[in-house]
């Protein structure tokens, strides 16, 4: 019976009986057993007395005392179908760590109930256990059998995130996958990359090929990054991006969406050392802080002339827009047009005027999409120009 080390004894007692006896004569079996007050233990529960209606809910069962620290001794009690009184190993180990990543993982494998070890370990312990060894033993028990809750993703000792971060770095595509997939819970690269950029800051080595491990990294996070997107999840970008992953970000073509970095440099003053200058300027620009030849040459870094490539919409948008037109020096005509092209909403004030003065003579009226007041004045200057 799979798993029956979780069944009440009385259940198994009953299952037993039906299946040896008579298996037809199911109906009454367990209402007759349930009479009876039994304790569970290796092989035949003991049969203490009769007590009346026993609850099913819940059983005692015998525990071998000893020395708990010694794991060696653990293996061969359950080996020999005894049990463990994981209380007692909880209050043992939380005082004396666990010191051998191996034998807490051969403990792990013959357990009939490895979540209840694990949940028995201080997660500190186990989390500093499985970095300091070099095989995918004890992760993959951690991700098969780590209880994971709701607030794993804050912790920052989670065994679960710790053992899958493990894995990530240091197993090849094909085998992560899998191990990926034989977890309790499905590992979310989402929830993993978030998690690892804020706590993974003593776990960036890999054990070979730190090259291709980079690359996967880089696709990985692009593809979380498009995601979080198509959720509005700006909580989600700014938590995956601010912390250890920063000297990662690009603007090259296979770096983040160019909309990503519009919602990193709006959120980031002043912006990171370790950040593309290009995003840094955009960043100054965002706040006001720009300087007109920093703000020019973000023009081609970006390449804006390219079909496609515009301002953000909303708030976003306008923002920029006035960022741009109150940097330090004169807008080149180039993003004078481009912000004349993009539908954003604009103020009604002579800088806009004044700023988009070159832009405004260089296009004709029909691929005007400013917005707002300033974008109606300007439509209706073009007119009488």
């Amino acid at each position: 019976m799979p798993e029956s080390h979780k069944i009440h004894p009385i259940v198994r007692l009953a299952a037993w009986t039906s299946a040896v006896y008579n298996p037809k004569i199911n109906d009454g079996v367990l209402e007759c057993l349930r009479s009876l007050s039994v304790v569970d233990q290796t092989g035949f529960p003991l049969i203490l007395n009769e007590s009346g209606n026993s609850s099913i809910s819940e059983a005692e069962a015998y525990a071998l005392s000893g020395n708990y620290t010694d794991l060696h001794w653990l293996k061969e009690v359950l080996e020999h179908g005894y049990a463990i009184d994981w209380k007692k190993a909880r209050n043992i180990w939380v005082e004396q760590y666990i010191t051998s990543a191996s034998e807490f993982d051969t403990l792990l494998s013959v357990c009939q109930d490895p979540a209840a070890c694990l949940a028995s370990a201080d997660p500190r312990n186990i989390c500093s256990l499985i970095v300091s060894q070099r095989n995918f033993s004890l992760p993959e028990q951690c991700l098969k059998f780590w209880e994971k809750s709701e607030k794993e993703v804050s912790n920052p000792n989670s065994p679960y995130f710790t053992a899958a971060w493990f894995i990530f770095r240091n197993a090849g595509e094909t085998q992560r996958d899998m191990l990926f997939k034989q977890a309790n819970f499905a590992v979310d690269m989402k929830e993993l990359l978030i998690w690892a950029s804020e706590f993974a800051y003593d776990s960036k080595d890999v054990q070979e090929d730190p090259q291709k491990v980079t690359q996967c990294l880089l696709k990985q996070l692009q593809r979380v990054t498009e995601d979080l997107l198509s959720q509005n999840s700006t909580t989600g970008i700014l938590k995956l991006w601010n912390n250890i992953f920063s000297p990662l970000l690009s603007l090259e073509e296979h770096g983040i969406p160019l909309e990503a970095a519009f919602l990193l440099s709006e959120h980031q003053y002043p912006p990171p050392k370790v950040w593309p200058f290009a995003l840094q300027v955009m960043s100054s620009i965002f706040h006001r802080n720009a300087d007109i030849q920093d703000t020019n040459y973000l023009f081609h870094a970006l390449q804006f002339r390219k079909k496609g490539k515009s301002l953000p919409n909303g708030e976003r948008g306008e923002k920029f827009a006035m960022g741009l037109l109150k940097s330090s020096g004169k807008l080149s005509v180039e993003w004078q047009t481009k912000i004349l092209e993009s539908k954003v909403r604009l103020p009604d004030e002579p800088l806009v005027t004044v700023a988009l003065k070159d832009g405004l003579a260089s296009i004709p009226k029909n691929r005007i999409q400013a917005e707002g007041p300033g974008g109606e004045k300007l439509k209706n200057l073009k007119e009488s120009l």
